[in-house]
């Protein structure tokens, strides 16, 4: 990592004196930010998770910003869970309506995916003019979603999918559900919907007290709300117990061991259990970029468990040694681990045809057990090192009908998980097929609220 990031550099720590990698600051010209309301004094008001907002501001010459509102000096304090930019921080405010579409803005409207992927589709048309806010304003419908409470949600039956007996997708997301108990705390990622089923499942199940923080740990303590897409994000924002930022939980949580999973997927890892999410090698010689570690590198120790999954299991994605590591376990046993500061546990990997574990004597992975109707020679031939099998290795059991029901009607409606499964050709119709239910769904709420609001 230190020759891939320009200006780090190795020094030794002047306390402890072990050599330790240092990245320098950095210092933003201009900071530009939508919020939700500033008063007529400039005290800028932010609603829900503020990622990484106020370090930035700190960090920049000036900050400019836009609101959906302006009200009165003294109206700011009447509003609940809230984060406030002081006025001696802001260069410039500036009212724009809508100012965030297509993404979202609670609690005035939220992401308008319909539009985002139309856009995306939209090749020959450039992406700035396919984007443009509607000349009437944001649509209503976006409007009236934000409006949806979760109790209207679980009140509106879900339309259901799925088929008799469980799928690879819902069996591996009761198979990691099953790690979690009333003691952990679990942070969702943004881009991995089939961990944050996973959380919501075990929360709506077996573990009521366990505690579930998304939005990159800006919802804190959330209720194991549906997800439906268009909803997610207010869902969560109505129930969490708190609204914090990127930075402050990052010492908070993490750095203080808090966080006992985050469970992540991954595009390669090789028998050492380490993560390549940074870009690999087509078969034609060319490069193919992905998503970046996000933080992983160093909260991946920082956990109690280290929890990976990799939904399509192949020799292109368990790979002997990865080319660009992202992260990795590195302090792995106990006596390795508690003198960091770290508390101890598990160490696996779930695949759509194993779970592996990470032994603390080879430092490789086994599989310790093999997915429902899956032989251990299609393990061995789709893995791109030699597998060990643990001497107790055992078929992982399906999730109970109770278990499955909670996850097609009450966590997971429209299948949100299955994206994970599915190939990049795949994966446009059912993205297609996804938005259709989750706009049923949304319609059906909103009307459920308007008979309960006419009650």
């Amino acid at each position: 990592m230190l020759a891939r990031i320009p200006g780090a550099s190795a020094a030794p720590d002047p306390i402890a004196g072990a050599t330790t990698g240092y990245i320098p600051p950095l210092r933003l010209d201009t900071f530009i930010v939508h919020a939700q309301r500033a008063d007529e004094s400039g005290n800028v008001q932010i609603i829900g998770p503020r990622a990484l907002d106020f370090a930035m501001a700190g960090a920049a010459r000036q900050v400019l910003v836009t609101v959906e509102e302006i009200v009165p000096a003294g109206a700011l304090r009447q509003d609940g869970r809230q984060s406030i930019l002081t006025r001696n921080q802001i260069s410039a405010i500036a009212l724009a309506p809508g100012g965030a579409w297509p993404a979202s803005c609670l609690p005035f409207y939220v992401t308008d995916y319909r539009a985002l992927s139309e856009a995306f589709a939209a090749r020959e048309t450039p992406l700035a003019d396919s984007l443009r806010l509607p000349s009437e304003g944001v649509p209503d419908l976006l409007q009236d979603t934000a409006k949806v409470r979760a109790e209207t949600v679980l009140a509106t039956p879900a339309l259901v999918q799925g088929q008799d007996k469980a799928s690879i997708d819902e069996i591996i997301a009761a198979r990691i559900a099953a790690e979690l108990d009333n003691e952990s705390f679990a942070s969702a990622g943004a881009v991995s919907p089939l961990a944050n089923v996973a959380y919501r499942l075990a929360k709506a199940t077996h573990a009521p007290d366990m505690i579930i923080a998304t939005m990159s740990c800006g919802h804190l303590d959330i209720a194991p709300s549906p997800m439906v897409l268009s909803l997610i994000e207010s869902l969560d924002c109505e129930t969490a117990v708190a609204h914090a930022g990127g930075d402050d939980t990052y010492s908070t949580y993490y750095q203080a061991g808090a966080v006992t999973h985050e469970i992540v997927g991954a595009a390669q890892v090789d028998r050492r259990g380490r993560v390549n999410t940074i870009a690999l090698t087509k078969p034609s010689g060319g490069p193919i970029r992905l998503p970046g570690q996000g933080g992983m590198a160093d909260v991946a120790n920082m956990h109690r468990d280290y929890l990976l999954y990799v939904p399509r299991h192949s020799v292109q994605s368990l790979v002997d040694e990865v080319a660009i590591v992202s992260s990795a376990r590195g302090p792995l046993t106990p006596a390795e681990r508690e003198p960091m500061g770290y508390r101890s546990g598990k160490a696996l990997v779930f695949t759509d045809l194993c779970v592996f574990r990470l032994d603390q004597a080879s430092r490789e992975l086994i599989v310790i057990e093999t997915m429902p109707r899956v032989s251990q020679q299609q393990i061995r031939d789709a893995t791109g090192f030699a597998v060990t099998f643990d001497a107790d290795c055992r078929e992982a059991s399906p999730p109970s009908d109770k278990t499955l029901a909670v996850l097609r009607k009450r966590i997971d409606p429209l299948g949100l998980r299955r994206l994970e499964f599915v190939s990049a050709k795949e994966r446009g119709a059912l993205i297609a097929e996804i938005l259709a239910a989750d706009r049923a769904m949304v319609e059906r709420c909103i009307a459920t609220q308007q008979r309960y609001a006419r009650s």
